[in-house]
């Protein structure tokens, strides 16, 4: 992918700009992408240093990994920051004084971390100085903001431009500045938006390169300058407008994706008709804020609180040399886009989700290897409230596994193969999106003179995708307890709405349990009637990559009918299409798709095989079982159109069983992982 966008977007565009030595930008790249371009394309740094030495280019620092500097602790953002600006002042010889702003999201403690770590100025959206009160005819320079005494200028980007270029003719960005210009000279605005907008982004490579139209614009802006130059945001920073403060906020759209999905068209329409009725107090209008993803996607929550107490164990290591590679790698799983969801955004994605759990697993391996140097058959337990809910959750670690249970729910939300680096439980639930609404019916129709913004597009890739759009009732976890009714369907399964027709579904008590062969957490749950009472002992063992889970499940009411008693399992293996993941039913020698639906009867286990990253899953139960299987995929939006993607494949074994009192069904599974076969 990044091969790819260089060559269609970062590329071209400085080969584009050399040609035109009349024309100043400031230009951002991020740290992961500085050294893969060092790595990969050495001359294009070596071109990026020419324009820099003769004063056309001007460099932006950032957080090293691009993260939402305003969710990451204190220090985590002055590092960051650190980290980046010396890479930069190595590389190409100049300090940058400027920052660019990961998605632009702004919280008002922001400006002392960036004035500790050097910064002096950074840009932000004019939606973000709107809401803040600031006149909008004077959005045309810098203002002076600070916190707790430490300032930094902030420049307003303008919308107007982020929307023209380059989806419009050249000469309407022209037409656009004049205008602006005829009320006063000096002023100064702002174009800052992604680099693969010329020429990533979908159909923009032929219109801003083939057509011409980047040129063209260079051009013109080098054809006006009696009345219009450019700048790089330094040479201007003294035209300050005035103090101000601004609120927690990003660009305009990240504020409506980071509403509640249900009530997203709502705070749209209403947005539209103040805007038509009344444009000036739109303003105050500016949706939610980057930190609600974290509560509308437990998922991304879970990486994020994970991070944090992985940093925690990082900071009390005794070994520096540990803490600091920890403290590094912990900070390239902070790199935004996992976390949140919009046009733009991956926590659909599981690539970029695994990416994160990858670093987490990594620092992970680390700080426990210098907890316990040499020792291979360490086992822990530990209750740690690992997602901030206020309640603590049961950490079971040895030198090969984490997991983590829930009581909340008396199931495992965490499973990772620490050497492998795998987060089994890496898979994302089913839920309602606004844009689904648009999929049900007709597809709308957005034209302008050119390409069409991504924030107008809405293509589909795939017919019927329609069908697809179902909602989990649960979240995809493992250890899940059901209880069927005998004449359950396995659809419900399939759509991830199965009932809980005796209220089995809860907070679990919890303990723990060390003991010589592994750390187990010990779960208990009775319905209201008592007509199920469960007792399950989730644990790692202490040699190995293995877990053992222990059942013990009765009835004390003669009133409950037989039926089905089982667990689910939702296993995150990446991708279902892919010929080297796959899963076979134990005895049998056929192996299935991981996106396949069925059932069989009469299994003792399963093994899910991925090849590609070299391991296998073998779990194992000691009654038979009927066994259904579905994947999880869900429908969602990216720049390039609505897409279905494989989240996980659910595995539900399940024991029909009598439910008279006094015969108690007693389950005991284990679970391997070991090299693929």
């Amino acid at each position: 992918m990044l091969e790819r966008v260089y060559a269609e977007a970062y590329a071209p565009f400085f080969e584009t700009l050399a040609r035109h030595p009349g024309v100043k930008i400031a230009a951002h790249h991020s740290g992961s992408l500085l050294t893969w371009l060092e790595d990969a394309h050495p001359e294009y740094l070596d071109r990026l240093s020419h324009l820099v030495e003769r004063g056309q280019v001007e460099l932006l620092t950032g957080g090293f990994y691009e993260p939402v500097l305003a969710a990451i602790p204190d220090a985590d953002r002055v590092g960051q920051i650190e980290k980046q600006t010396a890479w930069l002042s190595a590389r190409f010889g100049r300090t940058p004084v400027g920052l660019w702003l990961a998605e632009r999201v702004w919280e008002p403690d922001l400006p002392s971390s960036l004035s500790r770590a050097g910064v002096k100025y950074t840009l932000l959206d004019d939606t973000h100085f709107l809401s803040a009160g600031a006149d909008v005819n004077r959005l045309d320079g810098p203002y002076l903001t600070e916190d707790r005494g430490r300032t930094v200028h902030v420049f307003p980007i303008s919308k107007r431009l982020r929307y023209l270029v380059p989806f419009h003719e050249p000469q309407e960005t022209i037409d656009f500045l004049r205008q602006a210009s005829e009320l006063g000279a000096g002023r100064v605005f702002v174009l800052g938006d992604d680099g693969e907008k010329f020429g990533h982004w979908p159909d923009t490579h032929k219109r801003v390169y083939e057509e011409g139209w980047l040129d063209r614009f260079l051009s013109l802006l080098e054809e006006n300058r009696s009345w219009l130059r450019t700048a790089c945001p330094s040479d201007v920073m003294s035209a300050v407008r005035g103090r101000i403060y601004l609120p927690t906020t990003s660009y305009e759209e990240m504020g409506e994706w980071t509403l509640p999905a249900r009530l997203q068209a709502r705070f749209h329409a209403v947005k539209e008709r103040v805007t038509r009725e009344s444009p000036d107090d739109a303003r105050f209008l500016s949706g939610g804020t980057w930190r609600s993803f974290l509560g509308r996607y437990p998922e991304s929550d879970r990486m994020y609180q994970r991070g944090l107490a992985l940093r925690d164990e990082a900071s009390a290591l005794t070994d520096a040399s540990a803490s600091a590679r920890a403290r590094d790698v912990l900070w390239s799983a902070q790199q935004n886009c996992p976390y949140w969801h919009g046009v733009f955004g991956g926590v659909y994605l599981p690539h970029l989700r695994d990416a994160v759990w990858t670093r987490l697993l990594e620092a992970e391996r680390i700080i426990v290897e210098a907890q316990h140097p040499g020792d291979a058959g360490w086992v822990e337990a530990k209750a740690v409230d690992l997602d901030a809910d206020g309640d603590d959750e049961v950490l079971l670690r040895n030198n090969a596994l984490s997991a983590v249970v829930d009581p909340a729910w008396g199931a495992l939300v965490e499973l990772s193969a620490r050497k492998e680096r795998i987060a089994l439980q890496n898979g994302l639930m089913r839920r309602y999106e606004a844009y689904h609404d648009r999929l049900r019916g007709p597809a709308g129709d957005s034209t302008t003179d050119g390409v069409a913004s991504i924030h107008d597009r809405f293509e589909v890739k795939e017919v019927g995708l329609d069908a697809f759009l179902v909602y989990d009732d649960y979240p995809r976890m493992s250890v899940f307890d059901h209880w069927l009714r005998s004449d359950q369907d396995r659809g419900a399964f399939e759509r991830g709405q199965l009932p809980d027709p005796i209220g089995l579904r809860g907070t679990w008590r919890v303990a723990i349990a060390r003991e010589p062969e592994g750390a187990h957490a010990v779960l208990r749950r009775a319905t209201a009637d008592r007509a199920l009472v469960i007792e399950k002992t989730v644990g790692v063992m202490r040699d190995g990559a293995r877990m053992r889970v222990a059942y013990r499940v009765e009835t004390m009411a003669r009133s409950l009918e037989p039926g089905w008693f089982g667990m689910e399992w939702n296993f995150a293996m990446l991708d279902a299409r892919s010929p080297g993941r796959r899963f076979r039913i134990l005895g049998e020698g056929e192996e299935r798709s991981l996106g396949s639906s069925g059932e069989t009867g009469s299994v003792r286990g399963v093994t899910l095989i991925d090849r590609d990253r070299g391991f296998q899953v073998t779990l194992r139960w000691n009654l038979e079982a009927r066994l259904w299987w579905a994947p999880v995929e869900t429908v969602s939006l990216s720049e390039s159109g609505l897409e279905r993607v494989y989240q996980s494949t659910a595995l539900l074994p399940t024991w029909s069983w009598s439910a008279r009192p006094g015969e108690p069904l007693l389950l005991d599974l284990t679970l391997e992982i070991a090299p693929a076969a």
